[in-house]
């Protein structure tokens, strides 16, 4: 047996903003969702954004039967899919999300870590074990370059149709490796077009899910659209979609 020599050592710890809220007296309105036992007082756009922001769960745990109809109000009609039917974390398929038939290349439904070293997640964002699900695209050969990958959403009702009511749209996203290039979403309201872009993210971010938020509002039904652009090497990655 060796004998080995080393130091290890830590400093200045702090901690900011990083405590869940605290318990309210009241909370009043239709922009705040009280916590069933924590008794925090939240804003509802985090309601059933597959975070656990009150501490106790009460806050994503009736998302499937009763997603936001009392908080951010139903943007969609009868004839089209309800905002529950939207929301996907993967861990079942696809749910009514589509891969399109006329790109180069597929999304894969992963889990734990990704093959290539040195890229992606060591697990996903909503279970946050090796055992959650997540969709990915390995861009290695023979993927080439400005090859796309397309993830669809099912076609969601015009928002003008609803009082002008704002579909808000958030996703989790992983971009991690040494050459990432491009993870944009569109909205289209014609087949076979890509529409207009909504947002754009560029390069590597990092070893870490990120989140981000998408505001919509369509004079005509519409989808909304992952669309990857790979350069070399890497591999980029989406996760836990929610459309309210």
């Amino acid at each position: 047996m060796g004998l080995y020599e080393g130091v290890s050592a830590i400093d200045d710890i702090v901690f900011e903003n990083c405590s869940l809220p605290p318990p309210a007296s009241s909370c009043k309105g239709p922009d705040q969702f009280w916590c069933t036992d924590t008794r925090a007082c939240i804003s509802s756009l985090l309601v059933c954004d597959l975070i656990d922001d009150c501490g106790d769960m009460s806050d994503e745990s009736n998302c499937i039967k009763k997603f936001l109809l009392e908080f951010l109000f139903n943007v969609f009609n009868p004839y089209f899919l309800s905002a529950s039917e939207l929301q996907c974390d993967f861990e079942d398929g696809l749910c009514n999300w589509a891969q399109d038939t006329e790109d180069d290349f597929d999304w894969t439904r992963h889990q734990g870590q990704t093959p290539t070293l040195d890229t992606g997640p060591m697990k996903d964002h909503t279970l946050g074990t090796v055992r959650g699900h997540y969709l990915y695209i390995e861009t290695s050969e023979p993927q080439m370059y400005r090859n796309q990958a397309i993830l669809l959403s099912p076609e969601i009702d015009a928002t003008i149709n609803n009082d002008n009511k704002t579909c808000i749209f958030l996703f989790h996203y992983h971009m991690f490796g040494s050459q990432i290039y491009s993870l944009a979403i569109y909205k289209r309201t014609m087949r076979n077009t890509r529409g207009q872009l909504l947002w754009q993210a560029f390069g590597n971010k990092g070893n870490r899910w990120l989140k981000k938020v998408l505001y919509i509002n369509s004079t005509y039904p519409f989808q909304v659209i992952f669309c990857i652009f790979p350069f070399n090497n890497h591999v980029t990655y989406v996760v836990s979609t929610a459309v309210v």
